[in-house]
């Protein structure tokens, strides 16, 4: 519209709401499918996100539990053998 001004808000929204419209179109997409159409989208939805998630979490434990992993101590004795070795 000429002569409207767009303050950064009505852009943030109006992005928003684009992003709501096409999320809204797709959801209705999928809701029309026949059931085993949306079980195959579901599914190959899914399987990576359920990966990622895998992944991401498997990081996370692995950083908050290197602290006190038996490997540490592996490490340590494998250390401090090489240490005798050497003299």
């Amino acid at each position: 519209m000429p002569g409207r001004h767009h303050t950064p808000l009505r852009t943030l929204q109006g992005m928003w709401q684009t992003v709501l419209d096409v999320v809204d179109a797709v959801e209705s997409w999928i809701a029309g499918q026949s059931y085993w159409v949306q079980v195959v989208i579901l599914l190959a939805m899914l399987g990576p996100l359920c990966y990622l998630l895998a992944g991401v979490i498997d990081r996370a434990v692995e950083a908050v539990l290197a602290w006190h992993s038996r490997r540490d101590g592996i490490r340590t004795v494998a250390t401090s053998r090489d240490r005798e070795t050497a003299n």
